[in-house]
């Protein structure tokens, strides 16, 4: 009878769960169990994000995610006009630590195209592309900030997240990817 309970209980709290992913800093496969199904798929993103942060003058810096796609595979640029797809976002919260008083640049910039969906021009990015984000610290105290990258890798049409920190421990500022896993919203 025990055995039933604690099988009943597993089963109501896998249930209860839409999706659950693991994923590690260094962008290997990701790991997704389906609790509808109880099935396991495993994913090898085509995509790394590499994350840095350089200081320009005291109080300014450059915040930049170089995105490296495999062979075939594509993003949306954020200066896509198009509301369709989901294109790049990278979000940082408001907070008492430092502003981003500027636009994303993207080097080196896309070109638009006629998408055969839409059949209207969208910006697609197929190569290794940086975007950079200025930074204009206005605290000195250390803090840390989590921030989130988003975007539609295609031709898969998967949305991904990428979960990042920027951190100031004693005036040295840090950029680190904490996670990159399939956007909560997706179904699987």
């Amino acid at each position: 009878m025990n055995k039933i309970l604690v099988f009943v209980f597993l089963l109501v709290s896998l249930g209860s769960l839409t999706a659950y992913q693991l994923s590690n800093n260094n962008n290997e496969n990701l790991t997704i169990i389906d609790s509808k199904t109880l099935s396991i798929t495993t994913i090898d993103p085509s995509f790394d994000i590499q994350l840095q942060i350089d200081q320009i003058d005291e109080d300014d810096y450059n915040l930049s995610a170089t995105v490296k796609l495999d062979k075939g595979s594509y993003i949306i640029s954020p200066y896509s006009t198009d509301s369709f797809y989901l294109a790049f976002m990278l979000s940082i919260p408001e907070n008492n630590y430092f502003t981003t008083n500027s636009m994303l640049l993207e080097f080196p910039t896309s070109i638009p195209e006629i998408d055969p969906i839409l059949n209207k021009p969208v910006r697609c990015v197929r190569k290794t592309t940086t975007y950079k984000q200025k930074i204009k610290v206005s605290e000195k105290d250390d803090f840390e900030v989590t921030g989130l990258i988003e975007f539609l890798l295609e031709p898969s049409c998967v949305p991904y997240d990428v979960e990042f920190t920027i951190s100031n421990r004693s005036g040295k500022m840090e950029v680190k990817k904490m996670k990159t896993f399939i956007s909560k919203e997706y179904k699987l």
